[in-house]
């Protein structure tokens, strides 16, 4: 007699072999994830992985900010407001709201306009920034094409009629004055008279410069902060497409060399920690026409992806040449307290060729916390330059004030306040503010 076998146990059979089936092939694939996956890539590549940003992000308006605003007065005085200040972002608010009327060329000597202008006026100081037509649109609503480039940052600006016109002058690289009418709301007119927070300055014609220091001692702060240096792999991986094969070469015991074949990057060990210098050879592109625009553009999109801004920072641009081709070196100058710190945590290096980033160098230590103020009295600058010898103040080129670095041991740094003097030989020196001596700080340029 035939036995038939009920159909529900073999469908149960068949169920179990094929759920059999599918766990095998599950085990399988996460075995393969799991050791088939460098473990690197899925913490350090940048993007859908994980950000190698321990900073913050800036928008190319936000970098391209004068170092400081003075204000010359119709009584004949100079005042300094420091850039990081409400009244300093007001102006620059108003202007990008304002247009640039056509304006020409003249002669610095035979200019019908004084320069520079004469009664009050407003000089937005770039530093030694040479603005050309395409960083100056930047700073505007709207401007002209015909602009020429301003050959020392120095950007003028006086009242006219009404408080709705202004007038722009600077000096071009031609040594000519450039000369063009500004139209603004009403709101430029209140930004354009002297706070009262504004600090006393004084104009030193020296043999060589005409250089702006305090009129008489005025208080800055000194800062005990606590430095943070972050891990350098991930920052390093970020530089590369992909990183898995990326080689680490030992140059010495204090400097490695992580490269793809392609472009490199250097981690050498300085004073406050790591410093890193990235290279593309390969990036170098001639006849390419070079806009400081972009390359500022370029410059910021580039520190945004690859660590990001620490502080405020102040930006200078000016044209260089990278292995014998040209492009614009964009250096971006740590702030605190609206003045500058001279030395290796205060500044990063970006050059641009082609509108390609081919070197970039900056610390990766930087002030985190800060733990202590000290108010100080420094030297006025009659009574700084009477500390300098005839022979050495014939052979000035600019006098500035900023912070010089002291390292107090372990993670906490000490910023005092130096006056950075820069004579005709391009040396460089540093003088303590409170007494006119020689400053010699731990981990300065």
């Amino acid at each position: 007699m035939m036995r038939i076998v009920p159909f529900k146990p073999r469908l149960d059979h068949m169920l179990t072999f094929g759920l059999v089936v599918l766990v095998g092939v599950s085990l399988g694939l996460s075995a393969m994830i799991w050791t088939g996956t460098p473990v690197r890539l899925t913490i350090d590549r940048p993007g859908f992985f994980s950000s190698p940003s321990y900073g913050s992000t800036r928008s190319t308006n936000g970098v391209l900010q004068p170092q400081a605003i003075y204000y010359w007065t119709k009584e004949n005085q100079l005042f300094r407001v420091n850039n990081n200040t409400v009244w300093a972002h007001q102006i620059m608010r108003a202007l990008s709201n304002a247009t640039v009327l056509e304006g020409h060329s003249y002669d610095l000597v035979k200019s019908p306009y004084t320069f520079p202008p004469q009664g009050a006026y407003v000089k937005l100081d770039f530093g030694s920034s040479v603005l050309s037509p395409s960083a100056l649109a930047l700073l505007f609503m709207n401007s002209p094409s015909t602009m020429k480039a301003a050959i020392d940052g120095s950007l003028y600006l006086t009242s006219r009629a009404h408080g709705t016109s202004y007038r722009l002058e600077y000096r071009t690289t031609k040594n000519q004055v450039y000369v063009a009418t500004i139209a603004a709301d009403k709101t430029l007119a209140q930004w354009m008279e002297k706070p009262t927070q504004a600090v006393p300055y004084a104009q030193f014609p020296l043999n060589k410069a005409l250089v702006y220091l305090p009129y008489s001692e005025i208080t800055v702060p000194i800062e005990d902060w606590i430095i943070d240096r972050p891990v350098s792999s991930r920052i390093i991986d970020s530089f590369f497409t992909d990183p898995t094969i990326m080689q680490a070469i030992s140059v010495t015991a204090h400097h490695m060399l992580y490269t793809d074949g392609t472009r490199g990057v250097h981690v050498i060990k300085e004073t406050y920690g790591d410093a890193i210098t990235y290279v593309q050879p390969g990036g170098l592109l001639s006849g390419v026409k070079q806009h400081s625009a972009d390359a500022i553009a370029t410059s910021v999109a580039f520190i945004n992806e690859h660590g990001g801004f620490t502080g405020d920072v102040s930006l200078q641009i000016a044209p260089s040449s990278i292995d014998n081709v040209t492009g614009l070196a964009v250096s971006f100058h740590q702030i605190v307290d609206g003045w500058p710190i001279y030395g290796q945590l205060g500044t990063l290096h970006v050059g641009i060729v082609g509108n390609t980033v081919v070197h970039m160098s900056r610390p990766l230590a930087y002030l985190n916390e800060l733990l202590d103020t000290t108010p100080t009295r420094i030297l006025s600058g009659s009574e700084l330059l009477q500390k300098l010898s005839p022979s050495s103040q014939k052979a000035i080129l600019a006098v500035s004030l900023g912070y010089g670095t002291h390292w107090l041991g372990t993670d906490v740094i000490e910023l005092l306040p130096v006056y950075r003097v820069t004579y005709s030989n391009q040396r460089v020196s540093y003088l303590d503010a409170q007494t006119g001596l020689p400053f010699v700080g731990i981990g300065m340029e």
